[in-house]
């Protein structure tokens, strides 16, 4: 299999010319075309990836959307602005199941599952208030981890 950015822009160029429109996540949501592609891109540790291939997008007037977890690997005002403004959506990919389970792993022995799922809220809340600082964000995608217990 041939993972290379080439191969990648032979892709989108077939798609283009097979006559797919690309949409955001939320453009799909608020309105679907016939013939519709949604790229959807986890940001998990490799931002100036994802920003490389927002780029190679928009140069070929397609938008996807790019979901950032709020870990500094993934995180990343700068990379998230430059993103926007290339014209794709910005999502949250969040984790917050898996952050506060953690937080009471490390304070007490005895979990608590309403406690945790308080403090996850809590911690979504936060986190997407954060991320809207840059982006009016409107989709989430879920981060998962086959380690935990939890489903984030």
């Amino acid at each position: 299999m041939d993972f290379t950015i080439t191969t990648y822009r032979k892709l989108l160029d077939a798609l283009l010319k097979a006559g797919y429109d690309f949409q955001t996540f939320s453009e799909f949501l608020e309105k679907s075309g016939k013939k519709v592609i949604l790229l959807r891109h986890d940001v998990d540790a490799k931002k100036l990836n994802s920003l490389h291939f927002a780029e190679i997008q928009q140069g070929l007037g397609i938008k996807g959307t790019c979901y950032f977890r709020m870990v500094p690997q993934s995180y990343d005002r700068e990379v998230i602005l430059k993103i926007a403004e290339l014209g794709h959506e910005i999502g949250y990919h969040y984790e917050d199941m898996d952050l506060a389970s953690s937080k009471f792993e490390v304070r007490s022995s005895k979990l608590k599952e309403d406690d945790i799922i308080e403090e996850a809220i809590r911690i979504f809340e936060e986190n997407l208030e954060k991320l809207r600082e840059h982006y009016p964000v409107k989709t989430i995608c879920m981060h998962g981890n086959p380690c935990s217990r939890f489903d984030n």
